[in-house]
């Protein structure tokens, strides 16, 4: 016997009993945790049937990751279609992650049409959820009035949210460009509005 004969085995026969085991339980009645576990472990097929009926079923977290699978082409060929058909979904159910991953297909035009409207619909969506990157994204639709009216205190409101949830590195230039445009008194009450402010999740 090799010297790692025996371990080789072992290996085996676990993935087989893995195998067996996800043969013998449907998919249906597996957790969204169960596949990520099959995902960590390798088995991506698998981990895919776990999320699909769970998704069809309206796990919104099942949705959104289905839509990431083919947003990057991880384990499936990337398809921006269905990455958008699932994201809304989820993001129509709450699901923060898929409400900016959404955004950003409106924004880029990818697997949508490009909805400038639309993308900072669902940008908003996730900033008022705590969401950094949708503060940040929000806070710059706003500054140049793109997708939305400008609007100075409300882009200098979203940029010092990503700021306190330390986005990037941004060091408050960004934030500090728009208070050049914004008048004392509407700086002074939107540092209050921020300061007051908390997430809610939907």
């Amino acid at each position: 016997m090799g010297m790692f004969g025996g371990f080789g085995r072992a290996v085996l026969s676990g993935i087989a009993l893995l195998s067996i085991l996800f043969s013998t339980v449907s998919a249906q009645a597996m957790s969204y945790a169960d596949g990520e576990d099959l995902y960590r472990r390798g088995f991506y097929a698998e981990a895919h049937d776990v999320w699909l009926a769970l998704a069809e079923a309206g796990d919104r977290d099942a949705q959104y990751r289905l839509g990431a699978l083919f947003h990057d082409g991880v384990t499936v060929a990337q398809d921006y279609e269905k990455a958008a058909f699932w994201y809304k979904k989820a993001a129509d159910a709450g699901n923060y992650h898929a409400q900016f991953d959404l955004a950003t297909l409106y924004d880029m035009g990818a697997g949508v049409r490009q909805d400038l409207g639309q993308a900072a619909y669902w940008y908003h969506r996730a900033a008022a959820q705590g969401a950094p990157a949708g503060q940040y994204n929000m806070a710059v639709m706003l500054e140049d009035g793109v997708g939305v009216d400008r609007d100075y205190p409300d882009s200098y409101f979203w940029y010092d949210q990503a700021l306190r949830r330390d986005f990037f590195d941004i060091r408050g230039s960004s934030r500090e460009r728009v208070s050049a445009k914004m008048t004392m008194a509407e700086i002074l009450s939107t540092q209050r509005r921020s300061r007051n402010w908390q997430p809610v999740r939907e």
